[in-house]
Formats: C-alpha cells, sequence, structure tokens
C-alpha cells in the first residue's frame, strides 16, 4: 500500500514537474518573443527618430532653398532692370550718334560747297 502510495506521489510528481517544464519552455517562448518584439519595437523607434530628424532637416533646407530662391529673383529683377536701363541709354547714345554723323555729313558737304565757291573766287581773282 505504502509502495502504491509512493509510486502514485512519485507519478503525480513527474506529471507536475512535466508541467512546471512545460510552462517554463511556454514562459521562455514568450519571453523571446517579447524580447524580439521589443527589439523590432526599439528598432521602430529608431528609425522614426531618424525620420523625424531627416524630416526637420528637409524642412530647413527647404526654406533656405526658398530664402535662396527668393534673394536670387531680386537679384535678377535687378540686374533686368539694370540691363533695361543700360539698353535704353546705349539705344539714346546710338541714336544721338546716328544724329550726330547726319550733321556732321551735312557741315561737311557745307564746307565743301563753300571751299569750291571759295576756289572759284580765287581763280577768278
Amino acid at each position: 500500500k505504502q509502495r502504491n502510495r509512493s509510486s502514485s506521489l512519485i507519478k503525480t510528481l513527474e506529471v507536475e514537474l512535466n508541467n512546471e517544464r512545460n510552462k517554463t519552455m511556454e514562459f521562455n517562448m514568450i519571453k523571446r518573443q517579447l524580447e524580439e518584439k521589443t527589439s523590432a519595437y526599439n528598432d521602430a523607434q529608431a528609425c522614426l527618430e531618424k525620420l523625424e530628424s531627416d524630416s526637420q532637416m528637409l524642412m530647413k533646407i527647404t526654406q533656405e532653398l526658398k530664402d535662396k530662391t527668393a534673394s536670387d529673383n531680386q537679384l535678377l529683377t535687378k540686374i533686368s532692370q539694370e540691363l533695361r536701363d543700360k539698353t535704353a541709354a546705349y539705344n539714346a547714345a546710338r541714336s544721338q550718334l546716328e544724329s550726330d554723323a547726319k550733321s556732321f555729313s551735312k557741315t561737311t558737304d557745307e564746307l565743301r560747297d563753300k571751299t569750291a565757291v571759295c576756289n572759284d573766287a580765287q581763280l577768278r581773282l
């Protein structure tokens, strides 16, 4: 009777030990899964922080480009106006030179005519 009880107790203890082993294996599996998920979460968190940092950097670069473009556009507008002004001054000077050339040509023709008259008068004297 004692032996049966001992045998039954041993079997009960073996079953409980096996149950504890199974629970330990299940616990270790859950622990591994939790560690994997924690690692994946940490990786995702690091990626998110990197994306936020990159996003801020891109916004800063975008603003710098907008500012530079505005500055360049102001400079181009100023240069364009200077070119228009210089072109207008060039055209006015060219027009004046053409007018002066016509006047010079007319004066030259008049001097030639007066010289011819003087030469004729000298020949008559």
